[in-house]
């Protein structure tokens, strides 16, 4: 009802009846109003059956088949349903065996079910009725809502509830909207009374209208009651009717160009509602660009203060072109909202508060504030927070702080000043170190402060408090910012270190300096220097403390690092002082510098300049290393190595070595071979020495020969096949210098060859040759000799001792008996002996000599015989001439022996001198002249008999004659085992 009014009623009558007692009624998910919303309704109803003595009413009233009504009654509508006790309970659809009469109420929505229930306790018995309000349902002024049962003699009396008193409808379904926004991608909304939008074009963002019924009962309608469309001017973009939460979602873009745009949200009603808007539904937006800033606050990131029950906390901000309009402050205490008690916020404990606004937002900047009440926080606890600022556009405020790094930490707590720490306090290079440019330095301070070391906001750290000069790094907690006040020292990293296991606002801590001195700091090493501290608090209360336990002393002195200093030539490296080397040859040379007053490693970057005689380079000293190559000098002599620097930085020097660094003597000779002392030229090896071959030669070196290079290669390969067969064995070596005097123009070397190891027996019978390749330098690098792998270019070659068969002949004989004459046999025999190292065939030839030369070969034959062995020849023989003669036995290309000379006669009766009496006086003088002439000649010419030859003999062997034909031996190339000329052929074939 809208208005007062008076109602007059006349009792007539009265007539009473034992009735049960209604009770309560209660009405949930509604206050004032009915409306069509995705809420359940819930209407629970009381009533007491002690009246009519009754002490289990479900029973009861079921035995009876009592009924149950429950009435929705409006001015225009009503809904009625009436149900069984025996039916009950009745859920979801299964009201449709109910009697119902009006305006349908939704007992199941969604495949959620609706539903009729009752209950006893005691006497007492309660129903319980769950729908949806219909949204067919127009608007009423009022709705009676009411619970009665019926039993068999009539209607009990019924419990009621009436809705829609003052300004309250009774019923309300049409749709309203209540608020719209653009939600951009950060989640923040817009706030349409100051409409502007992020400048992020082409960006998408969702246009959320909140949806709900005309009044304020808080409900919002369910999805397809209504369709939401959004135009974008004038023109419509998108449209939706699902309704989340009263919520409609929208997905836009915003505009690329323009810099305005008008966003318009229409509602169309889809079940015969109304519409009414609440909120301007046609606004145009123009674009925010900037983000609020915040400019200051009047509490430090670590702050503290006494408990007290109002401080206002301020925080300026500044934005453009509207102050936001959208700020909280979320607040964690440590006493107590952490729940958990592991002394981290967590999201659960943090709660929010809205600050309060400046009264003009169009100002460029203004004060937000919160009052805080710490008056119940213990001394030591303490409040963490920070803020979510939002401009009309959804533009959030930068560098707000956030869960894990709050804005703020305040300690409640009395104040305070700084002390230093009590832990020990000292260099990392101990007591009075020395401290050197370009080192990397670290120096940690210990602190303390009654309020945490958060609340010390300065330090000044004067490293020499003793000297006129400034040398102070100065450092600012609130800035970060740590600065030095000379251009000598160089500020890497300050920073302070709370103590582990301390808590957020621990009392001590340490403050840690790394820097550097850099050149130019004050040189003189004579001074000990004194550091000086003052800590400073944040309200300004200051300590000032002398550290003389860090006295310290500054040097620039350094040297070459001899124990790191190293070279390579192309010569010999061995010696640490120095090597020969090469004319005009590079020289890598690479080490370190130390500082000479505590022989730590110079990391400083230089420039190094190399000098040796008259030639010089330049080197980078970079990392803690220099390498680089000179050139050595020209001219032969001695020179030493200076190392000094180049652009040699303010106050820096390199002390000067007690000796050179290095020594380089200069060599641009090579050293050369002499001669081959053994074997000599054309020499054949012979076998025996095979075991223990030394080869000696002669070089000649005027300074010294490096004798680790010295080497000679040897190989063995056949003969007559040139230099590119293969080799049958070979080896390497180095040459020894014998004496032990590498240097002069006598230089005895040696290497010994084991050719009896290396060459196998089997290949011994062919023809072989040893070739060598020496090599070697001086320790200079100067090399001499063949190059070691070219075959066609040995230093010498050598014949090696053929391992052939070797004859004798001994013990020649001829045996006969009686006068020997023309047509009687005698025999002939001869020993042969194989002297030589291998089997062989040796080709034996008889032959007859007569006494004026004529050869006639009485037999020929092969004839197989055994190294070491040896055997007797055996020949029957007929001469057929008469005459003085002798036999010779010949192994072709071997030896000869003969025997004694005999005279064959003619086998007539007629003697000599008979014979001789019958020819002329004259030709027989003649003919006995030439006789005498031949004897002689034969007597001492060819008579004289060969001696045998003799080698070394194994064990004899079996003899092995054989009637083979002959072949020609195979050719050999030592002299004396060369078949001799024949002195003739038989003159009589």
């Amino acid at each position: 009802m809208k208005s007062t009014g008076a109602i007059r009623m006349t009792v007539n009558s009265i007539s009473t009846a034992p009735s049960i007692n209604p009770l309560t009624m209660e009405v949930s998910n509604v206050t004032d109003t009915f409306t069509p919303s995705m809420n359940w309704i819930d209407v629970t109803s009381t009533f007491d059956f002690s009246s009519i003595g009754v002490s289990n009413p479900e029973a009861f009233v079921k035995s009876g088949s009592w009924l149950l009504d429950f009435n929705l009654v409006g001015k225009d509508n009503i809904a009625q349903i009436r149900c069984s006790t025996l039916a009950l309970p009745i859920v979801g659809n299964g009201v449709s065996n109910c009697i119902q009469s009006g305006v349908q109420l939704i007992w199941s929505d969604l495949g959620a079910n609706g539903i009729i229930q009752m209950s006893e306790t005691n006497s007492i018995l309660e129903f319980h009725h769950r729908f949806k309000f219909p949204v067919e349902w127009d608007d009423e002024e009022f709705l009676l809502a009411s619970v009665n049962m019926v039993s068999t003699t009539g209607p009990m009396l019924s419990v009621s509830k009436s809705f829609g008193l003052g300004n309250s409808q009774g019923v309300e379904n049409d749709v309203a909207l209540k608020h719209w926004a653009i939600v951009g991608g950060n989640g923040v909304s817009s706030d349409n009374e100051f409409p502007y939008l992020q400048n992020q074009r082409g960006e998408p963002v969702i246009v959320q209208a909140q949806l709900g019924f005309e009044g304020n009962e808080g409900t919002a309608p369910r999805t397809g009651h209504a369709l939401v469309r959004l135009l974008v001017n004038g023109n419509e973009y998108g449209a939706s009717s699902i309704i989340n939460e009263g919520i409609v979602s929208i997905p836009w873009v915003i505009p690329t160009f323009g810099d305005s745009v008008e966003l318009e949200i229409d509602i169309q009603p889809l079940r015969g509602q109304s519409v009414t808007y609440e909120v301007p539904n046609v606004i145009e937006f123009g674009y925010d660009a900037v983000n609020p800033q915040l400019l200051s606050m009047n509490i430090d990131e670590f702050d503290h203060f006494q408990s007290s029950p109002s401080n206002i906390l301020e925080f300026t901000i500044t934005d453009r072109p509207i102050l936001p309009t959208q700020a909280e402050i979320i607040l964690w205490h440590s006493w107590e909202h952490d729940f958990n008690q592991n002394g981290q916020i967590d999201i659960s404990e943090v709660v929010r508060h809205e600050l309060e606004y400046p009264s003009v937002l169009t100002n460029l900047e203004g004060i937000y504030s919160y009052d805080l009440d710490s008056s119940s926080a213990p001394d030591g606890g303490y409040v963490r927070g920070w803020l979510e600022v939002a401009d009309s556009a959804g533009n959030m405020l930068v560098d707000s702080g956030n869960i894990s790094s709050p804005l703020f930490n305040l300690l409640i707590s009395s104040d305070g000043s700084p002390q230093l720490g009590y832990s020990d306090i000292s260099w990392d290079y101990g007591y009075l170190p020395w401290l050197h440019p370009g080192e990397d330095i670290t120096l940690s301070i210990p602190v303390w402060d009654k309020n945490g070391v958060t609340d010390i906001t300065d330090i000044e750290l004067d490293l020499s408090i003793n000297q006129p000069d400034s040398s102070s790094i100065l450092w600012n907690r609130q800035t970060g910012v740590c600065s030095s006040s000379t251009l000598y020292i160089q500020i890497s990293n300050c920073k302070m270190i709370g103590d582990s296991e301390s808590g957020l606002f621990t009392n001590s801590g340490n403050f840690e300096i790394n820097f550097q001195l850099k050149w130019g700091f004050d040189p003189d090493d004579s001074i000990v220097r004194t550091p000086l501290i003052r800590l400073t608090d944040l309200n300004r209360q200051s300590t000032t403390i002398e550290l003389s336990e860090l006295n310290w002393r500054y040097s620039g002195e350094m040297e070459i690092s001899q124990e790191d200093l190293s070279y390579i030539t192309s010569g010999n490296n061995d010696s640490n002082t120095g090597s020969w080397i090469k004319a005009r040859d590079d020289i890598l040379i690479s080490g370190s510098l130390n500082w000479v007053k505590t022989n730590r490693h110079v990391m400083q970057d230089l420039q190094l300049l190399f000098t040796l005689g008259l030639n010089q380079a330049q080197v980078d000293y970079q990392q803690g290393q220099f390498s680089g190559y000179i050139i050595s000098p020209a001219t032969p002599g001695n020179y030493a190595l200076d190392i000094s620097l180049k652009n040699a930085p303010n106050g820096a020097t390199i002390v000067d070595p007690n000796s050179p660094l290095l020594w380089f003597i200069v060599d641009d000779e090579a050293p050369s071979i002499t001669s081959i002392n053994y074997p000599l030229p054309a020499q054949i090896i012979e076998e025996v020495e095979w075991e223990s071959l030394e080869i000696v030669m002669t070089l000649s070196e005027d300074n010294f020969l490096d004798q680790d290079t010295m080497n000679l290669k040897w190989e063995v390969h056949p003969s007559g096949f040139g230099f590119a067969s293969s080799s049958i064995a070979n080896g390497s070596g180095k040459i020894s210098i014998l004496g032990g005097m590498p240097f002069g123009e006598s230089i005895i070397g040696t290497f010994g060859i084991d050719l009896d190891t290396a060459v196998p027996e089997v290949i011994r019978t062919e023809e072989l040759e040893l070739r060598i390749w020496i090599n070697g330098s001086d320790m200079a690098g100067n090399s001499f000799g063949s190059v070691s792998d070219e075959v066609y270019t040995p230093f010498a070659v050598w014949q090696l001792e053929q391992q052939l068969p070797e004859y004798a002949l001994i013990q020649p004989a001829i045996y006969y008996s009686g006068q020997l004459e023309v047509g009687k046999s005698v025999d002939l025999s001869v020993v042969i002996q194989n002297v030589g190292k291998t089997d062989g065939d040796a080709q034996l030839r008889v032959e007859r000599v007569e006494s004026n030369g004529a050869r006639t070969i009485i037999h020929s034959q092969e004839v197989k015989v055994n190294s070491g062995g040896n055997g007797v020849f055996n020949h029957r023989w007929t001469p057929d001439r008469d005459g003085s003669m002798w036999v010779e036995f010949i192994i072709v290309g071997g030896p000869t022996v003969q025997t004694e000379t005999f005279y064959v006669g003619d086998g007539e009766d007629d003697s000599f001198f008979g014979g001789i009496s019958e020819i002329n006086p004259v030709l027989l003088v003649v003919i006995f002249l030439l006789v005498v002439s031949l004897v002689g000649i034969l007597i001492f010419g060819l008579r004289t008999p060969k001696p045998p030859q003799y080698q070394r003999l194994p064990g004899n062997k079996n003899y092995q004659p054989s009637n083979q034909q002959m072949r020609p031996q195979q050719n050999h190339q030592y002299a004396h085992q060369q078949a001799p000329a024949s002195p003739g052929d038989n003159p009589y074939q």
